[in-house]
């Protein structure tokens, strides 16, 4: 059972609303890399200035504007309640957020399903197997050719679930731990995996030469 607590350390650092504006903006990058924060400003209905405060923690979201951001950002019951919350707990501390009506093990399975289901989590984990490897969010993001934002993102998640942890330096390493979720969310999140990877194989086939590139299918 995953526990609320977890996430006291992380959001001592940042406020959960923020995580959410910025995961939500490097997964529409993703999608389109030249998604700009302009455009992010006009779909939330927000002055583009104040967002890029906003996301650099210089200011605080209006609580005012929670729940309309909330909706646009299409979050969960518990995520909805955890960013109206955090907005108006100005100190965001999720111990401090009353969820008891929310079911716990919801979260637990749609944080994982992200894992499963986006393959920037399994190829920064991978990145911490390979020998004399740079492992800062900007090497990271170089050698996976993404957003540091995106990869930035992708850290803090793992790192809140306990895939990956800090040492007594402060660097990051590998500390993996089993998923226990839902057959029916890892058979969701697998069928978006399979869907991303297809469509990253017809990008790349269409985009990077074949000597610099392994394609390979089977007949059964």
């Amino acid at each position: 059972m995953w526990h609320l607590e977890c996430y006291t350390l992380f959001m001592e650092q940042e406020k959960f609303y923020v995580g959410k504006i910025k995961e939500h903006l490097s997964l529409k990058q993703k999608v389109n890399p030249s998604y700009s924060l302009r455009a992010f400003s006009r779909d939330l209905n927000i002055h583009c200035s104040t967002l890029s405060q906003i996301i650099r923690g210089k200011r605080a979201l209006p609580i005012k504007r929670a729940e309309d951001i909330a909706e646009k950002l299409k979050l969960s019951p518990k995520d909805r309640a955890l960013f109206t919350e955090s907005v108006k707990a100005r100190k965001t501390l999720l111990d401090s957020i009353d969820v008891s009506m929310i079911e716990n093990r919801h979260y637990v399975d749609e944080s994982h399903y992200a894992i499963i289901s986006e393959w920037e989590y399994f190829a920064v984990l991978e990145v911490f197997d390979l020998s004399h490897q740079d492992v800062s969010i900007k090497a990271i993001a170089e050698k996976l050719m993404i957003t540091e934002m995106r990869c930035n993102v992708v850290v803090t998640k793992l790192l809140e679930l306990g895939y990956l942890e800090r040492d007594s330096s402060g660097d990051l390493v590998k500390a993996v731990k089993d998923i226990e979720t839902s057959d029916e969310i890892i058979n969701l999140a697998l069928q978006k995996s399979h869907q991303e990877t297809l469509e990253m194989a017809i990008e790349k086939i269409e985009n990077v030469a074949v000597e610099d590139r392994s394609f390979s299918s089977i007949t059964m």
